[in-house]
């Protein structure tokens, strides 16, 4: 009988025992599931190839404005600024405002805590996902890309071909920021998209330099000029 008293008033305390574990176990997803803050997107920049469509790429950087941080959306034939927030690690960019070109992201840390894109799509019209590729980088992995040389090829040949092409060099400014490619001549000249690329003044191309690229894994800059992409590398 004494025993039966004393497991009565054990039982409470091996109850609540399981409980407190219980809350523990719960509770433990929620805190290793770290929020992504929109902050911390001032630190990358991404490159983004349409599958279909007169525009070859959009490069996306992102800037802070009393507070609000707002993505810088390039495409070759213009640019948006657009306020973003990250909403469960999420955020789209709605190129026109009205639905109708709408880029949606989401992002993950790696096992090093860099920020990598989880998934990718442009919709236009309704139509489904129309991009071929997306890459999350931080803005200083940019490689330096004035003052030097390169030889391209068009993006749909091989990647080994990439140092066989058609040569040209950016030169800088000199002095502030900018330059002009020289490519058959000088000109035409361009303005500096922060360290990560550049828009001609003329509204003819547009680079963006990439510590790596699909396959590639070396330094390489995009190239487009209407309705073509080149992929180009450091002239050896």
């Amino acid at each position: 009988m004494n025993n039966l008293k004393n497991a009565l008033k054990i039982l409470p305390v091996l109850l609540l025992l399981v409980l407190v574990s219980c809350k523990k176990k719960d509770a433990a997803p929620d805190a290793a599931a770290e929020e992504i803050a929109t902050k911390e997107l001032l630190d990358y920049y991404i490159v983004a190839e349409h599958a279909i469509g007169p525009n070859k790429l959009m490069v996306l950087y992102f800037t802070e404005d009393n507070m609000a941080i707002k993505a810088q959306a390039h495409l070759l034939e213009g640019n948006k600024i657009i306020n973003v927030v990250l909403k469960k690690s999420a955020f789209s960019i709605d190129y026109y405002g009205d639905g109708k070109a709408v880029y949606n992201f989401v992002v993950e840390r790696d096992a090093t805590g860099k920020l990598i894109l989880k998934s990718y799509s442009f919709n236009f019209n309704g139509q489904g996902n129309e991009l071929a590729y997306a890459t999350i980088i931080k803005t200083r992995a940019a490689p330096i890309f004035t003052g030097l040389s390169y030889k391209m090829i068009p993006s749909h040949a091989p990647f080994n071909t990439i140092n066989t092409g058609t040569p040209f060099s950016i030169k800088p400014r000199s002095s502030g920021d900018g330059g002009a490619l020289l490519w058959g001549g000088v000109g035409p000249y361009f303005s500096e998209l922060i360290n990560i690329g550049f828009k001609t003044v003329d509204g003819g191309y547009m680079a963006v330099s990439l510590p790596n690229w699909k396959s590639i894994d070396k330094p390489i800059m995009l190239l487009e000029r209407k309705n073509e992409l080149f992929i180009a590398a450091k002239n050896p």
